[in-house]
């Protein structure tokens, strides 16, 4: 993503999926050896200053993002800013009051405002989660 400008912080939009497989297998690498403080490791945004340096921002599942599909413990996560929800259609002809799909965000305070940002760029920490940004 192209910044090309001074900012004081970003808020990222962005969900996370897994199928039941890979779920299970998450909770089996993480949950039972859990080695992090706060959250599974699943993706890096990368800020590129204009002068060079770079800061990575870690993305945690259980911490700032969780599955897009409305688990409901996942919408107390004490990283993740706000969340959205919405209905697939499926849902909303089964209950419209139970939304099935959620987005996170997740905001960083830039410790060096006074230094422009070039660009971002985002990878993975290649585990069973996808991680998906939206904005």
């Amino acid at each position: 993503m192209k910044i090309g400008k001074r900012v004081r912080g970003l808020t990222f939009l962005h969900a996370a999926a897994a199928d039941k497989q890979q779920i299970v297998q998450l909770q089996t690498r993480f949950f039972r050896k859990n080695t992090a403080d706060y959250g599974m490791p699943v993706a890096h945004y990368i800020v590129h200053y204009a002068d060079g340096e770079k800061t990575e921002i870690p993305v945690k599942l259980g911490w700032h993002v969780h599955f897009w599909d409305c688990y409901a413990p996942a919408r107390i996560m004490p990283g993740a800013r706000s969340f959205w929800t919405g209905f697939t259609t499926e849902a909303k002809r089964r209950d419209p009051n139970a939304p099935d799909a959620c987005l996170w965000t997740m905001e960083w305070k830039n410790s060096r405002p006074d230094t422009p940002i070039d660009h971002i760029t985002f990878t993975t920490t290649d585990t069973e989660a996808t991680v998906a940004i939206l904005g």
